[in-house]
């Protein structure tokens, strides 16, 4: 929701927005789209969320959309820096 609220906001309704999602009763165990966790453990979508969301979109913002997207190109240009060592 973060990442549409900085790239298309006007398609992102946020009075939509509805927080869904079980999080798992182990701490180490919790995760975010900028923070995995320590261990996982798989379960079907289905069982984690009523309604296809997990999270938070409520606490969405224009400015965590900024980030994941600097975060990503940052991540996306050291891999291909480190793929090709070669190329400038």
């Amino acid at each position: 929701t973060s990442v549409m609220l900085a790239v298309a906001p006007d398609l992102v309704d946020m009075s939509l927005a509805e927080d869904d999602g079980i999080q798992h009763r182990v701490e180490s165990m919790h995760f975010d789209l900028m923070h995995g966790a320590a261990a996982s453990c798989y379960r079907p979508f289905d069982v984690l969320s009523g309604n296809g969301v997990y999270g938070k979109p409520s606490l969405a913002s224009v400015e965590k959309g900024q980030r994941i997207l600097e975060a990503a190109a940052t991540a996306i240009q050291t891999l291909i820096a480190e793929f090709w060592p070669d190329r400038d």
